[in-house]
């Protein structure tokens, strides 16, 4: 999601990166960053625990939020924000409805206050996702001018699913209350063992002052093309989710 505070662009991604302590992941997640010189990174899934250290990058501000009583990345969930150095933020404090995970940070662009929220929403077998989740956390924010942004395993036409489940129809519900706007350009944003064609599940949701300025691409199978090739050659997983999504503000 690029930023434009006064004169200059930011630039930010998503990912579900499914364990920042893989140290390949990291590895080329720092690649990525030296390439592209993000001003922010965005995680879901980091399955970091209260005995995993924090995940080092050179010339970024790490804030991690590790799914509660997790131990380490055996427990999964989690959520990391990395922050380029020098960037003015402060990070907003929530409260969630379990299962959501979410955490926040504000900038200030001209005097105006605006948030962008990380959403990692697991599927858990009874416990459907309700509108009330997503409200909670929205209604903590402190600006009117907010980014939604996250894994939210829901599927829905609206964001470029063929088809609609349950769950998106409470964020759909969630989008029309708070007069957001899906910039999701319909391209597939996750490719899996359960999804080997694609699937849509991860989403940025924007307020609709914002939506005319931003632009989105969906960047996973190319940046993360590497990785993928290594992990299957060891057998492990080589599911992810990534979105590059960008935006000015006038």
């Amino acid at each position: 999601m690029d930023f434009k505070k006064q004169s200059r662009r930011d630039r930010f991604i998503q990912l579900n990166i499914n364990g920042l302590n893989v140290p390949e992941r990291k590895t080329q997640l720092v690649q990525l960053l030296q390439r592209k010189q993000y001003d922010a990174v965005f995680l879901q899934e980091s399955k970091l625990g209260s005995r995993n250290k924090d995940p080092i990058i050179n010339g970024y501000t790490l804030i991690r939020l590790n799914r509660p009583n997790a131990l380490n990345h055996r427990s999964g969930g989690g959520l990391a924000i990395y922050i380029k150095n020098g960037i003015s933020h402060s990070e907003v404090p929530l409260k969630t409805i379990a299962p959501l995970e979410a955490q926040a940070v504000s900038f200030t662009d001209k005097s105006k206050v605006f948030s962008i929220v990380n959403i990692y929403r697991p599927e858990v077998k009874g416990k459907p996702q309700r509108f009330s989740e997503y409200q909670y956390v929205y209604d903590q924010l402190p600006g009117t001018d907010n980014i939604v942004l996250g894994d939210f395993n829901a599927k829905h036409v609206l964001w470029g699913s063929p088809t609609t489940d349950t769950n998106s129809r409470q964020i759909a519900e969630f989008i029309e209350a708070n007069d957001l706007v899906s910039i999701n350009d319909g391209s597939i944003t996750y490719v899996g063992a359960i999804a080997p064609l694609g699937s849509h599940l991860d989403l940025t949701l924007v307020s609709s002052r914002l939506a005319k300025d931003c632009t989105w691409e969906a960047t996973s199978l190319r940046v993360f093309q590497q990785i993928t090739d290594n992990l299957t050659k060891t057998n492990q997983t080589n599911d992810y989710h990534s979105t590059t999504n960008q935006q000015e503000i006038p």
